[in-house]
């Protein structure tokens, strides 16, 4: 059997053989050496410390802190009331219902409307569109010969001005 030994990697010593210390890099740049050996280490000892290593911070116990609840209200610091000039103008209300502008008008029959305008039939008795819209305080969008008499279906062209005994008018809600 043959045994080679490098020198540079190994010596040798009595407790067996061990290899050279390794040596690290330390953060601060200087170099630490491995001193724990087996000629160091008993069956019931603890090994050497590193003497070469700076010591880890050791956590101090923080000092015990009331945790805010969230059950708790905090009390609320005292502020003045809101200026009046800053306060938000109120809503303006809805435009009336159509039924209330016009529904007073001789032979109203409800037909539709849209936030801007209101359609209607009206037994008008040869007036136009646009007097009946007027009479409420309103303008004339349009008016039509109603298909069937008494009925919302319009036909032909619109003309506000043309007076007829019974007609679609649309006039506007406000």
């Amino acid at each position: 059997m043959l045994l080679v030994l490098f020198a540079s990697a190994c010596t040798f010593d009595p407790g067996g053989i061990a290899l050279d210390p390794p040596t690290v890099k330390r953060q601060d740049g200087g170099v630490a050496i491995d001193v724990y050996s087996d000629k160091d280490m008993t069956a019931d000892a603890e090994p050497k410390a590193d003497t070469t290593k700076p010591m880890p911070d050791v956590a101090k116990p923080k000092p015990d802190v009331a945790k805010p609840r969230p059950d708790v209200a905090k009390p609320k610091p005292d502020l003045p009331p809101p200026r009046p000039d800053l306060r938000l103008p109120a809503a303006a209300p809805p435009p009336p219902s159509c039924n209330a502008i016009f529904g007073s008008v001789w032979g109203y029959k409800y037909c539709g409307q849209a936030p801007t305008y209101c359609q209607f039939f009206v037994r008008s008795g040869g007036y136009s569109c646009s007097q009946i819209c007027k009479s409420r305080g309103k303008a004339c969008v349009g008016g039509w010969n109603n298909k069937w008499s008494g009925s919302c279906p319009t036909e032909g062209g619109s003309n506000c001005n043309y007076g007829r005994h019974d007609q679609i008018c649309r006039c506007r809600r406000f």
